[in-house]
């Protein structure tokens, strides 16, 4: 699914297993009431925007497409 590349669990983001509710819940709980850390994860979740820019994913298939044809 790719999510486990995007979000590093706790950093830029949760990643919880499925149905694992409870946990969900809990961490839900923890940024509704934090606002600092709601601020921190945010932050460090638009820095991974920079990595899949447009740009640098039509690079990436490209360099992969001319590497076939090759």
């Amino acid at each position: 699914d790719g999510l486990s590349e995007l979000i590093q669990n706790g950093y830029n983001g949760y990643l919880i297993e499925e149905g694992k509710h409870n946990e969900f819940c809990e961490i839900a709980k923890k940024l509704g009431h934090d606002y600092d850390l709601r601020k921190k994860i945010g932050m460090n979740a638009s820095t991974i925007v920079t990595k899949f820019e447009y740009c640098k994913v039509v690079k990436l298939w490209e360099d992969c497409i001319n590497n076939v044809l090759s």
